[in-house]
């Protein structure tokens, strides 16, 4: 290579004489729960319910290649005619030359010295409870009011216990250090709901029916404190097969446990960047080219090579995420045509943060 003015050469190239990576999960789940109820008077009925669940899941990703040893295996020097490990602490504690040219298969040795396995445990346990009452509070003059409320309670735990090689960032696959790792959580939330649907009108010469319903649910959560979601729907039957409805609602999404307290980790692993205004693709048309220029590129954007680096992980200060959604429409059943109907509606769904 000296004669070349070169003193090095890249190679790349995939093993695939060596065993592909694998995963083995061995899974138990276990539920277990009580529900019971009445009657409270004639129109009035109760129900309360208890539920426990546990899933856990060991699983073993196979054929993972250990960095340190990996790359003490594939710098090799001669020694007296051999091919032995460069470095001398290497070669002390076993390393066993990995030949980057061959596509043999590699010895049981080789195997057992650049490859090694990830154990991973992950443990979620769900603790639910609740009771609601439900029925016919009184009569009104276009029917009886109608009610349901309730309170709930649920409790949630996830604990993951990974292997110390993967920790340390020896092994190379499966997310490195940090991008499972140690997780051992919990959150819980309580809840009360209420729903009302009150009829309006019935049977008169503008409606066969107005009905209006209303719900609201307030939610008090260990991680992000209090939520409010809350329903009015309207629904308008002016003369019989035709009915106009509307809802107007708020909803909320709270962050999950994964969300919340998955471990910070930054990839090492360059990334790839496409712009339109890369070299490659600058001048594809006059029209590309005239668009970057207008953008503030005059001139091609050279490849960088190196993409971005990436960090992902949970982020404790999460808010709740809230969508509005208005929903319109109407339902259309026509006596004089048998097994039809016709549903138009439109939504409207605005969602923050």
């Amino acid at each position: 290579m000296l004669d070349k003015d070169l003193n090095g050469v890249n190679i790349d190239r995939t093993y695939g004489n060596f065993p592909v990576r694998e995963e083995d999960h061995n899974r138990r789940t276990t539920t277990v729960g009580l529900e019971f109820g009445g009657n409270l008077g004639a129109y009035t009925a109760w129900s309360a319910f208890a539920q426990y669940g546990s899933v856990t899941n060991d699983f073993v990703q196979g054929n993972v290649p250990r960095r340190s040893h990996w790359l003490a295996a594939r710098d090799v020097i001669d020694v007296n005619g051999q091919p032995v490990c460069r470095d001398a602490a290497a070669r002390a504690a076993g390393c066993v030359p990995l030949n980057i040219f061959s596509t043999a298969a590699p010895s049981r040795a080789l195997l057992d010295y650049v490859l090694a396995d990830r154990n991973e445990r992950r443990e979620n346990t769900q603790l639910l409870a609740g009771a609601q009452i439900n029925g016919s509070a009184f009569e009104l003059p276009a029917g009886a009011l109608q009610f349901a409320a309730g309170l709930e309670y649920r409790k949630d735990t996830l604990k993951n216990t990974d292997d110390p090689l993967a920790k340390s960032g020896e092994l190379t696959y499966g997310g490195g250090p940090g991008k499972r790792s140690e997780l051992d959580v919990e959150s819980d939330v309580a809840e009360v709901f209420g729903e009302l649907m009150v009829p309006l009108l019935a049977d008169t010469i503008f409606a066969q029916r107005l009905d209006l319903e209303l719900a609201y649910r307030y939610s008090d959560y260990s991680t992000v404190g209090g939520t409010n979601a809350w329903k009015t729907g309207l629904l308008w039957e002016p003369v019989d097969g035709f009915a106009v409805r509307g809802v107007r609602s708020r909803s909320v999404r709270t962050p999950n446990s994964g969300e919340l307290y998955e471990p910070i980790f930054t990839s090492t692993t360059a990334g790839s960047i496409n712009d339109p205004c890369m070299v490659g693709s600058y001048d594809v048309s006059a029209l590309r080219a005239a668009n970057c220029l207008a953008s503030g590129v005059p001139e091609p954007i050279t490849d960088p090579k190196i993409g971005p680096h990436i960090t992902t992980g949970g982020n404790p200060d999460l808010n709740p995420e809230t969508s509005d959604s208005l929903t319109v429409g109407f339902v259309w059943q026509p006596a004089f045509l048998e097994n039809f109907d016709l549903t138009v509606d439109f939504w409207d769904i605005k969602i923050e943060d």
